[in-house]
């Protein structure tokens, strides 16, 4: 623990997830022993790898330390999601979160034959899936450098939420070795009053993530707004601005910008064009306005060609992208 303590560190994470293999690991005394609470706090999890019987696997968090980790073999999942949504200390509040769900046989998508053509449909034909989960992992970090994968899961994703299956996007390294799997690449943004590193207020954040104030990115940092309303809030239908701001360090290549609704592309800004602002301008501002209707949503996409050299797998780009702002 105390190698993933320093690699997490090093990283810049400030609030980390433990999610080992059908253990309930608490990273709690090893960042005290190592003086590192001034930089880094923990959430007690447990990665749900179902076994025997395959249905993929699960992140639950915040977990109780020294309890068991929660069912994984021979069990359903309506069961698992049960189990964990009643695990102390929040109870219902737990986050369950659908991993890699296009990861072939480790998938919870593939594994049930998700159609997102027909969600209705394919839950008829799907008795043993199950809805309740709160989090999708749409970015795996065994995808960085593999982009489509994660449009694929995007897409899974914006079918959800036309369906009106709202769950919150997030974006995981999935590192499990210090050797090869960066941690934070990519990472979740969490929309927080206090966002003070060593500090958290765990149920506050809980909250932040099940209410969408997620922003997931391997590099640039994009944010949507209308009004006063941003990522994870809602609006009244009407004409709206709508303002995406993107930001990042100068050696994280940004060189598109795109405005979705309802999962088709509404707006695309190329940064490198003629007339536009010059890549090194940063932060931009950009807007667009828009007559939205109950029901829709938008979210705010960022990309760069630039390879990140600096990483492990030297051919992945960067890529962020908002959960949404919903419209009522």
């Amino acid at each position: 623990l105390s190698d993933r303590v320093r690699s997490l560190v090093a990283a810049g994470i400030e609030v980390a997830v433990a999610t080992d293999h059908n253990a309930v690991t608490d990273y709690r005394p090893t960042i005290a022993e190592l003086g590192q609470k001034e930089r880094i706090v923990s959430v007690i999890g447990d990665e749900i790898t179902t076994r025997d019987v395959p249905f993929g696997h699960f992140n639950a968090f915040p977990l109780e330390a020294g309890m068991a980790p929660v069912p994984y073999k021979d069990t359903l999942p309506r069961a698992i999601f049960a189990a964990a949504h009643s695990a102390k200390p929040y109870g219902k509040d737990t986050i369950l979160q659908v991993n890699h769900p296009r990861m072939g046989g480790i998938g919870y998508f593939e594994l049930l034959r998700f159609d997102p053509s027909d969600i209705p449909g394919w839950l008829k034909r799907a008795p043993l899936a199950d809805m309740g989960f709160d989090a999708l992992e749409v970015f795996n970090g065994d995808h960085y450098a593999n982009l489509r994968k994660v449009t694929e899961c995007l897409s899974d994703w914006y079918a959800l939420l036309n369906a009106g299956f709202r769950s919150t996007a997030t974006g995981n390294s999935d590192s499990h070795r210090v050797s090869f799997h960066e941690p934070g690449t990519p990472r979740n943004l969490v929309r927080m009053a206090d966002d003070t590193p060593g500090k958290l207020d765990e149920r506050a954040f809980i909250d932040a993530v099940r209410g969408g104030r997620v922003v997931v990115s391997s590099g640039p940092f994009v944010t949507i707004t209308v009004g006063d309303k941003g990522v994870g809030d809602t609006i009244a239908a009407g004409e709206a601005e709508i303002v995406v701001n993107v930001d990042g360090p100068e050696w994280v290549d940004v060189d598109e910008v795109q405005l979705v609704k309802r999962g088709e592309v509404l707006k695309t800004w190329k940064l490198n064009e003629k007339g536009a602002k010059k890549p090194g301008k940063r932060p931009w501002r950009l807007t667009h306005k828009e007559t939205l209707k109950a029901g829709d949503w938008v979210i705010a996409i960022a990309r760069g060609t630039k390879p990140m050299t600096y990483l492990y797998r030297q051919t992945a780009t960067p890529f962020a992208f908002t959960n949404p702002i919903f419209v009522k």
